[in-house]
């Protein structure tokens, strides 16, 4: 007899319903065993996951669901930021970005070849992997009321340094890889990111003055907007050759003063 519901699970609207089933209730779980939400969530991906139960495996609707998720995190990160207390600590903020991200490529470098028998680009891809950071526990120090202290938000900030500096290292191994880093190549590059930044520092500063000026008491409406600004934004960075997660964060960073 065939299984009433075949494994794993490829229905969309099956897919979309667990995962929101386990957002909301494995994080109540963890709470009351006195753990970090974001770890009930982890947990129950593994479990859910193709390892384990094989429930759910990692195909196109999952995949969004995790893009969203992360670009959603990266703009909270920037629409929450104090940025008078950024602005205060930017110096700690790129020493620490700096430095964090320097310290395991610089080992890399001289691990790999030596002992791991790498090549020279994937030694470089090596030390982008283990020296970028994430803000994944970022919602726990919300919680806990600390996302102001000085060392959450240097923190913070030497992530995006960190963030920064392994996708350009990754689009230079790439570029070389393919045959493509030449005069041209960087060329268009530059004048996309010029173009990325104008839309980011001039255009949407503007556009976010009118609609908040424009539209006021209609919080649905207001988050619609909010959506769209840092989705078009991610996509915009994504298309300048930066990366979408760049491109939330910096949208956050630049309607941080105008969100009611």
């Amino acid at each position: 007899m065939p299984p009433i519901l075949p494994l794993p699970i490829t229905d969309p609207v099956l897919i979309v319903a667990l995962a929101m089933g386990l957002i909301l209730l494995a994080p109540m779980l963890f709470r009351r065993l006195r753990l970090p939400g974001i770890v009930g969530l982890i947990v129950a991906g593994a479990l859910v996951g193709p390892s384990v139960l094989g429930l759910l495996e990692r195909d196109a609707t999952f995949e969004l669901l995790g893009t969203v998720g992360l670009l959603y995190l990266m703009f909270v990160a920037g629409v929450t930021l104090d940025l008078n207390q950024f602005a205060r600590q930017r110096t700690q903020s790129l020493v620490f970005g700096l430095v964090s991200f320097g310290t395991p490529m610089g080992l890399s470098l001289l691990v790999g070849p030596a002992l791991l028998g790498l090549d020279l680009p994937t030694s470089f891809l090596l030390g982008s992997i283990v020296g970028s950071h994430t803000l994944l526990a970022l919602p726990v120090a919300q919680r806990l009321g600390i996302a102001k202290n000085p060392a959450v938000i240097m923190a913070t900030g030497g992530t995006m340094v960190t963030d920064v500096l392994s996708l350009v290292v990754l689009a230079v191994v790439v570029a070389l890889q393919t045959g493509d880093a030449n005069m041209l190549f960087w060329g268009g590059f530059a004048a996309r990111v010029a173009l990325w930044l104008v839309a980011v520092l001039v255009v949407l500063p503007r556009l976010g003055q009118w609609f908040f000026r424009t539209v006021r008491k209609q919080p649905d409406v207001e988050f619609v907007f909010l959506m769209f600004a840092f989705f078009a934004t991610a996509w915009l960075a994504d298309l300048a050759g930066l990366a979408a997660i760049i491109g939330a964060f910096a949208a956050g960073l630049v309607l941080n003063r105008l969100v009611p």
